[in-house]
């Protein structure tokens, strides 16, 4: 099928569908969340005349070939290969029949190189704390003598090295090869860039639906801390190819979760690197992003190999306190430190939430003894405060999570009755907190900003169910695609569920 006949033949319904945008329809039209944004409601409308989408929040448009593209992070070529599997026929194109034999020569290759993995192959992985599991998991090899040939894959590149397979999507797109010289002049090397292989567009280790499961996603820098990560079950860490990380990275993981976390490695350029990605996105607009500064070990694989459950309770920084804290290692007590105060103060002024720079603020001057006057910012509700503001934060939401973090007993109270789902402004915090995760400093200090600690917490969960279920009523009462006994109906078994939680809680929750 050509491309003229694959454009006859498709549905922007089904697509969209296939690719995991559940698509509904509202009144006379067909909405769907859209995948350019952190889209809470479906803002992206579909048209089957014109097989077209729009989103009327951020003003993407696409048609079904650049849906494909955007979500599975591939070609033009690749996505009209699936939307032609996806209708059970074969896209035909100038490009695809030599791109398959490249792809079936690099798992050619790959099978000859798993065959090859030599005991010199296996006392170094051992070294690296790396298993059997993982050596088949990750299909590591060595690379047998190729001879030398000008074709785009180069695989007399990988002579004697330790192989690592690179998949992007599923499908195998490249290697990366390690020397196992001592003194090696190039330790680490990767395929070379080709149509199929673009180092800046591959994440290792990417693994989608463990991402989304734990609604997070560990950025490293090494093939090893990743595999080691996943052999220890922290299947949510990736890496990059060697090259910076860049927007397409961070748009791509943020389709997955608004969590992203950087840990690189504790040398100089590990901190280069974690400052010029903190200095980058410290206002970013894709998601929520946080820095792990570890001491005391050299990467993640070693801090793996001391403690295997360090992930699991190791907590994270803010990018702008990571950057104030580094600043502040410069401070010298009794000298002149004019030019470090000013550059904390620069920082903070990228900070667009005012609580926030408040928190950080206060936070530098209780660890330092500095007076807070030093850092007086240029905005209008720069002083310390703990009165919410309701129209933005649920103050109800933040003083149960801050009950159930005082004591455990309360925690447990808490979840007979409420599930993360009823936390409307506080979902992530509530999350973590019902599944004992580690919550990061900004996230306790928006709770302890909008708490009230004096509140009773079964009156704060009769109005929590009292307040989830008049905006759950609002919701359907609002939704054109009901029709009105469907929607009585709906309204009268919250309104039951209410009753029967409320003769539990013992308020007029209704």
């Amino acid at each position: 099928m050509n491309l003229q006949e694959l454009k006859d033949t498709l549905n922007i319904f089904d697509i969209a569908n296939s690719l995991g945008l559940n698509v509904a329809k509202n009144g006379t039209r067909f909405w769907t969340q859209c995948p350019f944004h952190a889209d809470k409601n479906p803002s992206f409308i579909l048209n089957a005349d014109k097989n077209f989408g729009y989103c009327f929040t951020c003003n993407a448009s696409a048609d079904a070939f650049k849906l494909v593209m955007h979500i599975k992070n591939c070609d033009f070529n690749a996505a009209c290969e699936y939307i032609a599997s996806y209708y059970n026929t074969i896209y035909e194109s100038k490009s695809s029949s030599k791109n398959q034999e490249n792809y079936e020569s690099l798992e050619q290759a790959l099978s000859i190189y798993q065959r090859a993995l030599n005991d010199e192959c296996k006392e170094y992985l051992k070294k690296r704390g790396i298993n059997e599991d993982s050596i088949k998991t990750f299909k590591l090899g060595y690379g047998v003598r190729y001879e030398k040939q000008e074709d785009e894959l180069k695989l007399h590149l990988f002579n004697n090295r330790l192989i690592i397979p690179i998949f992007n999507n599923s499908k195998l797109v490249g290697f990366g090869g390690r020397s196992l010289e001592k003194n090696p002049k190039i330790k680490y090397i990767n395929s070379p860039e080709s149509v199929f292989f673009k180092k800046s567009q591959i994440l290792f280790g990417l693994n989608a639906n463990h991402i989304k499961k734990q609604n997070s996603v560990i950025i490293v820098e090494g093939y090893f801390d990743v595999i080691l990560a996943h052999q220890k079950g922290f299947k949510n860490v990736v890496a990059t190819l060697g090259t910076a990380l860049n927007d397409f990275h961070i748009k791509r993981l943020s389709n997955l979760t608004n969590n992203i976390i950087f840990l690189f490695d504790n040398d100089n350029a590990g901190m280069q690197t974690s400052l010029k990605i903190a200095r980058t996105y410290i206002n970013n607009e894709f998601c929520k992003m946080g820095i792990i500064d570890f001491k005391g070990c050299k990467d993640l694989g070693e801090l793996l190999l001391k403690d295997s459950e360090c992930l699991s309770r190791i907590k994270t920084k803010d990018l702008a306190l990571f950057l104030c804290q580094n600043e502040m290692l410069k401070y010298v007590k009794g000298e002149n430190n004019i030019n470090i105060i000013n550059n904390i103060k620069n920082i903070l002024e990228q900070v667009s939430s005012n609580y926030l720079k408040s928190f950080y603020r206060t936070k530098i001057c209780e660890t330092y003894n500095l007076d807070i006057k030093y850092f007086s910012l240029s905005v209008k509700s720069e002083k310390p405060t703990t009165t919410p503001n309701l129209k933005q934060k649920s103050e109800i939401e933040a003083s149960i999570l801050n009950k159930c973090l005082e004591d455990k007993n309360h925690l447990e109270y808490t979840k007979t009755y409420l599930k993360e789902v009823h936390f409307l402004d506080f979902f992530d915090s509530a999350r973590k907190v019902f599944t004992n995760q580690s919550l990061d400093e900004s996230e306790l200090a928006e709770i302890s900003i909008y708490a009230n600690k004096k509140s009773n917490l079964e009156f704060l969960i009769g109005y929590k169910l009292k307040d989830y279920s008049q905006w759950l009523i609002k919701e359907i009462a609002t939704n054109k695609g009901l029709d009105a006994l469907d929607k009585a109906k709906r309204i009268q078994k919250i309104q039951e569920d209410i009753k029967k939680l409320n003769a539990k809680v013992g308020l007029n929750a209704r």
